[in-house]
Parts: C-alpha cells; structure tokens; sequence
C-alpha cells in the first residue's frame, strides 16, 4: 500500500498472512516467519504497521519491515527523522529492520547513518538494514559492477568476480568496521508477550476499523468468498476480489492490482 486511498486493501494482506501461516502449520516441519516490507509513507505507515500486529497472533505477521531512504548525505539522527522511526515503533511486538536504505540525492553515498542504525539509540528497536543495493543497475543505486552477463531461461546472470564502485562500496566498508552493535545471546533472551491495539479510523487516511473482518478463506468450493460481516459491504463496493487459477487471490482497486497472493 502507497496511497491512502489504498487501505481498504490492508484485511487483504492480513487475511492472506493468516491463510499462509495457516498452511505452512498444516503441512508441519520448520515453520518460516511471515513478514511484511512496507513504503516509507508517512500518512499510514503508523498505523498500517500497528494493524499488521494488533488481533489474534494467528492473523498476525511475525516481522515488519520498511523501505527508508531518509538519511541523505551529512544527517543525524534527529534530523533525518531516524528518531521519530524509532519512536513510532517502541514496543512493537515483533522484530522490526530496515529492508531498504540508501538515499542518493546527495553523492558519493558517506553511509553514515550506519552507525546510528548499530548503535545504542536505534538496537533496542531495530536489528538492522539492508543497504540498496548490491548490483548497479540503471537506477543507479550499486556498489558493485559485474564484468559480463549471460543470458539463462530468459533472465541475464552476472559472470565473474564483482568488482567495488569506489568510492562509496568503500565507504560503506568503513562504517560498518566502525560501528559497534549490541547483542543478547540466545540463552540469555526472554522473549515477552506484547499487545498493540488496532488503529482507530481516521478519514480519508485511514479507512478502516482496526476491528474490521477480514475476507473469509478461499477454497476449492468456494474461491470467492464473501468479505465477512456487514461491516464489509461498503469495502466491496470499491474493492473487487478477482481468482485466477485453484489457489490465486489478487485484490484490485479501480484499475490497481494492489497484491496477487499464491498458495
């Protein structure tokens, strides 16, 4: 979800987090943690990530991540608005990182913020980042080059050693040498049982009730179900819930396929 006008697609994530965690427990074995990497939009981010962890833990995602590129060149923590990051999330029940980083519009990339995201203020709250991005590719966002590529079933495959982009692979280097993060040992961790309370509606921000029914569960005899409760009425009169094949769910609003989830 980008836009506010959007939000009517969030009991979809939710609804499709449940159906897959749900199957992943009936089949058994390793079970591997549900997550969800949101856009750093700041008019529903608050209370799109307090939605994905409030209700009951099975419809709940395990991990919330967020695509951020507000540190740019010489920032701090408070200027950058990395505080007020981490203090929208304290207390949040689930482990939380940065799945993107990297701002560009100031050059070379110093990676400064690095150190604040290891260090004291930002640890308890967040376990880590991941830099964007590996490869350089036309937007301009690499630290390294390939010198060739081949061509397999379709997709190009880079060949050879990677080579730095100077000098901000090197940058990058430094500061994570330079920075420090805590940690806990596994034996040493006590994990504690945390709530969030859903977000209340806000018009024209956020459309929905933090309560709001999520859509009944597809299956074979029934691959279309009814969005459950009346409270759901008014959302499928905007949204339209389209199946393509035994086990796909796409969930469109106007002519925006929001999400295409397979199980």
């Amino acid at each position: 979800m980008t836009v506010p006008n959007g939000t009517d697609a969030a009991p979809f994530v939710k609804a499709a987090t449940r159906d897959m965690k749900s199957y992943m427990r009936s089949k058994g074995g390793r079970y591997i943690p549900m997550g969800y990497s949101a856009a750093d939009i700041s008019s529903i981010r608050p209370m799109f990530q307090n939605y994905l962890v409030c209700g009951p833990e099975e419809d709940t995602i395990d991990f919330f991540a967020v695509n951020i590129y507000e540190w740019c060149g010489a920032s701090s923590y408070e200027t950058s608005g990395y505080a007020d990051r981490i203090a929208e999330l304290q207390g949040y029940p689930v482990p939380v990182f940065f799945s993107e980083d990297g701002c560009i519009s100031v050059r070379p990339r110093t990676f400064t913020d690095m150190v604040a995201i290891y260090g004291p203020q930002m640890t308890p709250v967040l376990s880590g980042t991941f830099v964007y991005e590996w490869i350089q590719e036309a937007n301009d966002y690499g630290i390294i080059t390939y010198p060739d590529f081949t061509s397999q079933d379709g997709l190009n495959v880079s060949v050879g050693s990677p080579v730095p982009i100077q000098p901000e692979f090197g940058n990058l280097m430094s500061q994570w040498a330079s920075a420090s993060p805590s940690s806990t040992s596994e034996a040493a961790y006590t994990p504690t049982a945390a709530t969030m309370t859903c977000p209340a509606t806000t018009a024209g921000t956020w459309d929905i009730s933090g309560n709001q029914s999520l859509p009944d569960t597809p299956s074979q005899e029934n691959q279309t179900p009814a969005y459950g409760g009346a409270s759901g009425i008014a959302i499928m009169n905007r949204l339209k819930l389209i199946c393509r094949g035994a086990h796909r769910r796409s969930v469109v609003v106007g002519d925006r396929i929001l999400g295409v989830f397979d199980w």
